[in-house]
């Protein structure tokens, strides 16, 4: 499950006793004089497309602190000497694809940094340089990926703000791990084919929490609560749609949400009742197990956060 820690001690115990790496990752903010709060976050040149929305971060080296490698991480990635640290935020467990999870620490800082934008030669861990474009968003639109946004939330408190992660750019979309035991729940006839599990967009006015349910109730007939935030991943698909052998485009920020109950029935069918092009659909619901789940359009993106509870 999501685990987040509030105290750094216990976090680091938790990074030792499970053999897990630790890195540190590290918002900037700045405060303009109209008084909004921006963070500073980069991308990568045009050459990696899929890299994302990034705030620094990196590994901690042997013996060193959260705070130390959290400066010498900003300085590496922005060229920033003028940071001023204000506290810890926070850390998580990490799960990214099938790679074995790690402790991320979340730090603070702030600039006064007059620039709006730049470009800084970076130096990566494996010696490979990247040049990374800096800027300063406002945190409300900050889109960050690869759940570098996890301890946002704990930053906008700080702040005073509660803040409505969204991304400007992209449609914003829900999907939903609703699971039983060891069981995840799929369906067959969506629109554009493949095997699928509950998804669709978030409406104007509405949290991603209330859209994972929403759409749970509208695609499977299910009545779910407490959602569990797994990540957040930005997903791009533009070609033939290997069902339909159409021509496709999406370009989504996806939210990932997890959703444990208790269902008697091993498989439903389920009309749709909503949605632009789901809209009285028959979707055909099943169990099956995490091992043997074959899921398409990269849906599977969290599923191994599950597997390895």
């Amino acid at each position: 499950m999501f685990t987040k820690f509030a105290d750094l001690n216990t976090a680091q115990v938790y990074a030792k006793t499970h053999s897990l790496r630790q890195r540190v990752c590290v918002y900037i903010t700045r405060e303009k004089v109209t008084g909004q709060h921006e963070l500073l976050v980069f991308e990568h040149t045009p050459d990696y497309p899929t890299a994302g929305i990034q705030v620094p971060a990196g590994g901690l080296e042997p013996n060193e602190t959260v705070l130390d490698g959290g400066l010498r991480e900003a300085f590496e990635e922005t060229g920033l000497t003028n940071l001023e640290p204000q506290c810890y935020l926070g850390s998580n467990v990490h799960f990214y694809g099938s790679r074995k999870p790690q402790v991320w620490h979340f730090i603070w800082l702030t600039t006064a940094e007059p620039r709006n934008s730049w470009s800084h030669l970076a130096q990566e861990d494996s010696e490979e340089t990247y040049t990374f474009l800096h800027r300063f968003a406002p945190l409300q639109t900050a889109g960050l990926h690869y759940e570098m946004d996890a301890l946002l939330p704990e930053l906008g408190q700080k702040l005073g703000l509660e803040l409505v992660l969204t991304h400007p750019e992209l449609r914003p979309v829900v999907v939903c791990y609703i699971t039983r035991g060891q069981e995840i729940l799929v369906f067959s006839g969506h629109p554009d084919g493949g095997i699928g599990v509950v998804a669709g967009g978030i409406e104007a006015g509405e949290t991603p929490e209330e859209a994972a349910m929403r759409e749970t109730l509208e695609e499977s007939g299910l009545h779910v609560a407490n959602p569990v935030y797994l990540g957040r991943h930005e997903w791009r698909f533009v070609g033939v749609n290997p069902f339909t052998e159409q021509h496709s485009k999406f370009h989504e920020d996806r939210f990932y949400y997890h959703f444990q109950i208790l269902e008697p029935r091993d498989g439903w069918e389920w009309l749709v009742s909503d949605g632009v092009n789901d809209k009285g659909k028959v979707f055909k619901h099943r169990f099956v197990r995490f091992e043997n789940a074959q899921i398409d359009w990269d849906m599977p993106e969290f599923l191994p956060r599950l597997m390895q509870q």
